[in-house]
């Protein structure tokens, strides 16, 4: 992500190579979620630092291993479990999914499904192939708790959404979050930070003084992108 090295180079002429891309990504996310969200809910909180960037771009079968749009619960708590992360984490961090949008070719499993909101997802497809969805169909630019009464209208656009309501293992954490959206706002928080802290190999790496997009000492891929940082910062 072009800006994420923007800023890198902005702090490392001010305070030198102390920063790692990855701390600079962890900030940014922490603060798009304050700007995202509602003012008097959000607020600026700690947030460990001290991560090092890789040594190695992730190899493919890490980053296809993400769970995909088309995710059952199973898949889903299975693939979170392996983080480190519960049940309540999984169905607390979707709801990022209240800002955003998607391709249709991400949820056109949906289209043949029996319900009114997938046969209007299709014909919002039908209409225009390029669409971008809004994920959140009621407020889809402020983070807020609706994501979750969406899907208990059955209006997830994703599979991954809707299972989170219909599996018992998590949607006793979509109704409560649903209800309380000061415990939304406080649990996103606190599963973001622990989702930040997750580090299968140990904190091992560096700090990449030349450019988020490659390690010290390699050269700069001349397709680095966003898919670059994502997969190796």
């Amino acid at each position: 992500m072009q800006l994420i090295e923007d800023v890198r180079v902005k702090v490392h002429a001010a305070c030198g190579a102390t920063v790692s891309c990855a701390d600079i990504i962890a900030l940014a996310t922490r603060d798009a979620v304050f700007v995202a969200g509602e003012s008097e809910m959000f607020y600026f909180y700690d947030l460990p630092l001290g991560r090092f960037d890789s040594l190695e771009p992730a190899n493919s079968s890490a980053v296809f291993d993400l769970p995909q749009s088309t995710a059952d619960a199973n898949t889903l708590i299975n693939a979170f479990k392996s983080r480190n992360l519960e049940p309540i984490d999984l169905v607390a961090l979707s709801g990022a999914h209240t800002v955003g949008k998607a391709q249709c070719s991400s949820f056109n499993n949906r289209f043949s499904e029996d319900a009114d909101f997938a046969r209007r997802l299709a014909a919002n497809c039908s209409s225009d192939p390029n669409r971008l969805q809004d994920l959140d169909v009621e407020t889809p630019i402020v983070l807020d708790n609706q994501y979750f009464k969406n899907l208990m209208e059955g209006k997830g656009v994703f599979t991954s959404d809707q299972v989170l309501i219909s599996d018992g293992r998590t949607d006793w954490a979509v109704k409560g979050l649903a209800e309380n959206k000061y415990w939304f706002y406080s649990q996103f928080r606190d599963s973001l930070v622990k989702l930040s802290q997750y580090q299968p190999g140990g904190n091992v790496g560096e700090i990449r003084r030349n450019s988020c997009f490659a390690p010290n000492g390699r050269s700069i891929p001349a397709t680095a992108g966003d898919e670059g940082v994502a997969a190796s910062a």
